[in-house]
């Protein structure tokens, strides 16, 4: 059903280009090369949007949107490296054009704070120019969520005076994220990034009121930008926070008409409909999700769970024991094989798939405890109806 569904979105809206952001500084033939290297690095041919957009990274002032482009493609090569060298060295021999100092701390190390410096500094030196202000208000956004998460943890462990640091951490840097992009929406009101990085800041706080703010701005951008496929993929995150996984999968879909392969927009879609309670479509939109990513734990569990629930049980096993094996450390795959195993009546291997669960530091103490009430209370004995290895 989902496939159908993906294919009749594609075929009605196939063409639909991504727009060239701040497009006035640009002539008609440099926005067509941008919406072409952006269709073509969308569509997973890096080599292509390289192309497309050489001339245009040749042009003076540096065109930002260009330049991330032109990063975000080597990457997709593998030459992140080359990036890395060729824009630290911009950067060192212009040492005050705000353009290669911002794109310069893009793809520098984040730890240390040292691209948040470079954003920092590009800001002070073009204030006017709306993509030092958007960089910086990302990362913002990102250093308020990260402590706002080690508030919590450090609260629960019991040391308040680090918690309590945290959080005057991450108000600290909501506060001026909440400055920043109130100044850059009153100044380029039309410009998607300013309202995609809204939503953004919105999220990070948290709330219902805030979401819904978000979900405003996610909305906008989508309009701004109908060819960008990342701006309803946020639209997608920021209904999933208001518990509207209708609109959610709705919003995917319309992001996977543009970007019918994208591995992360299918294994989001295959979240949303397992939630959703159709883990048929969920399995299917899981596997071509798995097509691009074969090595991903986290597609892995949520093709076994999908399985699980389709009553597929020797698949289920499979896809969680390959999730177990692609990342040790994460409980989730584990917990998702004690119920697989619970389920089929194998009391032996579920009791050692919840002791696993715990050894990697699994959080639900409660889950785990119900599986271990339930083999110790009536499930099946021996490996009767166990799922075949």
């Amino acid at each position: 059903m989902v496939l159908v569904l993906l294919s009749l979105f594609v075929s009605a809206c196939v063409g639909t280009l991504p727009l060239a952001p701040d497009a006035d500084v640009l002539d008609e033939s440099e926005r067509e090369s941008y919406a072409a290297a952006m269709r073509a690095l969308i569509e997973a041919d890096p080599a292509s949007a390289l192309a497309e957009i050489e001339a245009l990274t040749a042009r003076e002032p540096w065109y930002v949107p260009a330049h991330v482009l032109n990063q975000d493609a080597l990457a997709a090569q593998g030459n992140s490296e080359r990036a890395q060298e060729f824009y630290t060295s911009q950067a060192k021999l212009h040492d005050v054009d705000a353009a290669r100092v911002l794109l310069a701390g893009r793809v520098a190390r984040r730890d240390e704070g040292v691209r948040e410096a470079a954003y920092r500094r590009a800001v002070d030196l073009d204030p006017v120019s709306p993509w030092p202000t958007v960089a910086l208000v990302y990362e913002l956004a990102r250093v308020a969520r990260t402590a706002a998460a080690a508030a919590v943890r450090f609260a629960d462990d019991g040391y308040p005076a680090r918690a309590a640091d945290e959080e005057a951490r991450a108000s600290r840097a909501h506060g001026e994220a909440d400055r920043l992009v109130s100044d850059l929406l009153r100044g380029h009101p039309s410009l998607a990034d300013a309202h995609g990085v809204a939503a953004e800041v919105e999220m990070s706080h948290g709330g219902r009121e805030s979401v819904r703010n978000a979900l405003e701005h996610a909305e906008r951008a989508t309009e701004l930008d109908p060819g960008l496929p990342r701006w309803f993929a946020l639209l997608a995150r920021v209904r999933r926070e208001l518990i509207d996984d209708t609109g959610a999968e709705r919003a995917l879909l319309q992001a996977l008409e543009l970007a019918p392969d994208d591995p992360d927009l299918l294994a989001s879609l295959g979240r949303v409909l397992l939630d959703l309670g159709r883990p048929t479509d969920a399995r299917d939109a899981l596997l071509t999700a798995r097509a691009g990513r074969p090595n991903d734990a986290v597609i892995a569990t949520d093709l076994g769970v999908a399985h699980h629930r389709s009553g597929e049980f020797r698949d289920a096993v499979r896809q969680l024991e390959h999730a177990t094996r692609l990342d040790t450390q994460d409980p989730r795959a584990v917990e998702a094989l004690a119920l697989v195993y619970l389920d089929a009546g194998n009391r032996e291997a579920a009791s050692a798939a919840v002791d696993e669960y715990l050894a990697r530091g699994g959080a639900s103490r409660a889950s785990a405890e119900r599986i271990l009430r339930e083999l110790g209370g009536g499930a099946s004995g021996g490996d009767a109806g166990a799922p075949p290895r």
